[in-house]
């Protein structure tokens, strides 16, 4: 989400629907406010969803495809490892 929009924005959109769906399940909403606070700073993918990837994009000659090329394994990466550490904290 945050590839798309704001971290801003990406928390303030998911931060209702994890309450929501701990108040269902009876999971710690720490924890999952604490997977999405993490995940909103996996913006790899597009160099103008954060101001850091447009401050290097210039001076290192990266392209939008350079970033596509090398976010979508980093994404992958970090969600998987994501997923495993929340599943951790879940057992």
């Amino acid at each position: 989400l945050t590839n798309i929009v704001t971290n801003s924005a990406a928390a303030a959109i998911l931060t209702p629907v994890a309450l929501g769906v701990t108040a269902t399940t009876g999971i710690d909403p720490v924890l999952l406010l604490t997977l999405i606070g993490t995940c909103i700073s996996f913006t790899f993918i597009n160099p103008f969803s954060h101001q850091s990837n447009l401050m290097v994009m210039g001076p290192g000659k990266y392209s939008i495809r350079s970033f596509v090329r090398f976010g979508i394994p980093l994404t992958i990466a970090s969600v998987l490892a994501l997923c495993a550490v929340g599943y951790l904290l879940l057992a």
